[in-house]
């Protein structure tokens, strides 16, 4: 339920990069003229998680995978997992590596997994 002021009595959790194993990253660029303009929503296109071992187990991966494709850290500011919890990537002030053109302005929040849009002509893939 929302209290007066748009808060949520529904706490929130970001899971920091420590604590979900990430990698020292590679190189890091700072955007340009903090805070971003935009936000990206997008989502992971890997396995879907549901508790916070999984998701971290995810989120490492999926920073392995993209590290090895020569990023230099794992492409999102944000990731939001199966389990309702925040995982932080590159954080509030650091370029991501998800859009081209909007990245020096703009953050990343990646749901883990594969989104689909369900309609009622059935399940359909929108990727």
């Amino acid at each position: 339920m929302m209290e007066p002021g748009g808060t949520s009595d529904t706490p929130f959790h970001l899971v920091n990069r420590y604590t979900w194993g990430a990698k020292v990253p590679k190189g890091t660029t700072t955007l340009p003229h903090p805070p971003a303009t935009y936000v990206v929503i997008i989502h992971t296109a890997s396995n879907a998680c549901d508790n916070e071992a999984s998701c971290s187990a995810e989120v490492r991966e999926i920073q392995k995978m993209q590290m090895d494709r020569k990023f230099d850290d794992i492409a999102y500011n944000f990731l939001v997992g199966g389990d309702g919890q925040s995982y932080e990537g590159r954080g509030w002030d650091l370029c991501g590596a998800f859009a081209t053109k909007v990245n020096n302005r703009s953050l990343g929040i990646a749901f883990i997994g594969k989104a689909l849009l369900i309609s009622n002509l059935g399940n359909e893939g929108l990727f």
